[in-house]
C-alpha cells in the first residue's frame, strides 16, 4: 500500500504557470498598472505635487554642466521625468503629453 502511494507522488507534477497573452510577466505583483491606477488622495497628493514643484523649479535653475551639450542636460532631463511621474501619481493629466508617454510606455488603451 506504501508502494502506491508513492507511485502516485512520484505522477504528481507540478506545472509552470502559464502568463496569458495579455498578463505583464514584469508587473510586480499587486502592483495597479496603466488605467487601474487610483491616483493619490491626500497627504500623498500634497507630497506628489510638492516634489513635482520642486523637480519643475529645478529645471530652471542654471548650472555650469548646462553649459555642455546633452551630458549637462541629462539633469533637467531627469527632473523633467520626475515631474511628469509626480503629476501622474497626483492624479494630474496633461493632455498633450498624455498620449505620448501612453505610447513610449507602451501601455494600451482599453477597447
Amino acid at each position: 500500500m506504501s508502494s502506491e502511494s508513492d507511485q502516485e507522488q512520484e505522477k504528481q507534477v507540478i506545472e509552470p504557470e502559464v502568463v496569458g497573452a495579455g498578463d505583464d510577466p514584469f508587473q510586480a505583483p499587486g502592483e495597479n498598472a496603466g488605467e487601474d491606477e487610483v491616483p493619490a488622495t491626500g497627504f500623498m497628493r500634497v507630497l506628489w505635487i510638492g516634489v513635482a514643484l520642486v523637480c519643475g523649479v529645478y529645471i530652471f535653475i542654471p548650472e555650469f554642466t548646462d553649459v555642455i551639450p546633452f551630458i549637462g542636460w541629462l539633469d533637467e532631463v531627469t527632473a523633467g521625468g520626475i515631474v511628469l511621474f509626480a503629476l501622474r501619481k497626483a492624479g494630474l493629466r496633461i493632455p498633450l503629453i498624455q498620449p505620448v508617454l501612453d505610447w513610449f510606455i507602451g501601455r494600451k488603451k482599453k477597447v
